[in-house]
Protein backbone atom coordinates (compact mmCIF):
# COMPACT_ATOMS: atom_id res chain seq x y z
CA UNK A 1 0.00 0.00 0.00
CA UNK A 2 1.44 3.30 -0.88
CA UNK A 3 0.94 6.44 1.21
CA UNK A 4 -1.49 8.25 -1.09
CA UNK A 5 -3.85 4.80 -0.85
CA UNK A 6 -3.85 5.18 2.51
CA UNK A 7 -4.81 9.00 2.50
CA UNK A 8 -7.37 7.94 -0.54
CA UNK A 9 -8.87 5.43 1.37
CA UNK A 10 -9.90 7.88 4.08
CA UNK A 11 -10.73 10.79 1.73
CA UNK A 12 -8.06 12.73 2.82
CA UNK A 13 -4.76 13.34 5.08
CA UNK A 14 -7.11 14.97 8.20
CA UNK A 15 -9.37 12.32 8.02
CA UNK A 16 -6.46 9.41 7.97
CA UNK A 17 -4.48 11.19 10.75
CA UNK A 18 -7.39 11.49 12.81
CA UNK A 19 -8.52 7.52 12.42
CA UNK A 20 -5.19 6.67 13.34
CA UNK A 21 -4.96 8.73 16.50
CA UNK A 22 -1.39 10.16 14.60
CA UNK A 23 0.08 13.52 14.03
CA UNK A 24 0.82 14.75 10.49
CA UNK A 25 4.53 14.54 10.98
CA UNK A 26 3.97 10.92 11.60
CA UNK A 27 2.36 10.57 8.41
CA UNK A 28 4.72 13.35 6.50
CA UNK A 29 7.66 10.74 7.54
CA UNK A 30 6.33 7.65 6.22
CA UNK A 31 8.11 6.33 2.84
CA UNK A 32 5.97 6.28 0.02
CA UNK A 33 5.58 2.64 0.17
CA UNK A 34 4.16 1.64 3.73
CA UNK A 35 5.73 -1.01 5.58
CA UNK A 36 3.31 -4.44 6.71
CA UNK A 37 3.08 -3.04 10.19
CA UNK A 38 1.82 0.69 8.16
CA UNK A 39 -0.55 -0.93 6.09
CA UNK A 40 -2.21 -3.07 8.20
CA UNK A 41 -2.67 -0.26 11.22
CA UNK A 42 -4.27 1.95 8.11
CA UNK A 43 -6.20 -1.03 6.77
CA UNK A 44 -7.48 -1.65 10.84
CA UNK A 45 -8.27 1.55 10.78
CA UNK A 46 -10.41 1.81 8.34
CA UNK A 47 -12.71 -1.45 8.93
CA UNK A 48 -13.13 0.29 12.86
CA UNK A 49 -14.57 3.42 11.42
CA UNK A 50 -15.81 2.75 8.30
CA UNK A 51 -19.46 1.88 8.47
CA UNK A 52 -19.79 0.08 5.98
CA UNK A 53 -17.19 -2.10 4.47
CA UNK A 54 -17.06 -1.85 0.81
CA UNK A 55 -15.83 -2.67 -2.49
CA UNK A 56 -12.55 -0.52 -1.80
CA UNK A 57 -11.78 -2.46 1.17
CA UNK A 58 -11.57 -6.04 -0.87
CA UNK A 59 -10.23 -4.44 -3.53
CA UNK A 60 -7.02 -3.16 -1.26
CA UNK A 61 -6.68 -6.05 0.65
CA UNK A 62 -7.11 -8.13 -2.56
CA UNK A 63 -3.92 -6.28 -3.98
CA UNK A 64 -2.51 -6.34 -0.25
CA UNK A 65 -2.00 -9.98 0.07
CA UNK A 66 -2.60 -11.00 -3.27
CA UNK A 67 -5.55 -13.65 -2.55
CA UNK A 68 -9.31 -13.59 -2.73
CA UNK A 69 -10.87 -11.94 0.23
CA UNK A 70 -14.11 -11.92 1.71
CA UNK A 71 -14.62 -9.17 4.29
CA UNK A 72 -17.79 -9.65 6.27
Amino acid sequence: MTKQEAIDLFGGKNQLIEALGCTRQMIFQWNNQLSPAQADRVIGAYMRVSEERDSRVTTLLRSYTGKPVKVK
